[in-house]
């Protein structure tokens, strides 16, 4: 915890290239740490009890998947509020929704398996 007791509250600034900034970045990625804790871990020989782990590939497909499913809400939404005002609905709207749910549920299901 920065600026807490036992925290961490010393800073170090380094210069890097654009080309050692992404060579770092692709290291710390590749062993799921942020990059503060890949530093701490490559120049102390540990990252730390609370070192931040980045996220897995697994989350992002999730991530991108919670956005896919708020599109398909976004749809169902439509589909309530005119059925509320009496207007008839093109079944291939609901056709599409239909595909774009059963895509997503695959893109979630293979995410959890893997």
């Amino acid at each position: 915890m920065r600026g807490r007791k036992g925290g961490r509250t010393a800073g170090k600034f380094v210069h890097l290239t654009e080309a050692e900034n992404a060579q770092l970045e692709a290291r710390a990625r590749e062993c799921g740490l942020s990059v503060s804790s890949y530093l701490r871990a490559a120049a102390l020989g540990d990252a730390g009890p609370r070192a931040r782990r980045a996220p897995t590939v697994q989350a992002e497909v999730i991530a991108r998947a919670m956005i896919e499913l708020n599109r398909v809400g976004n749809n169902v939404n439509q589909i309530a509020r005119s059925a509320n005002i009496g207007k008839e609905i093109d079944p291939y709207f609901y056709e599409a929704i239909g595909k774009q749910l059963v895509a997503l549920l695959r893109e979630m299901h293979e995410a959890i398996r893997t």
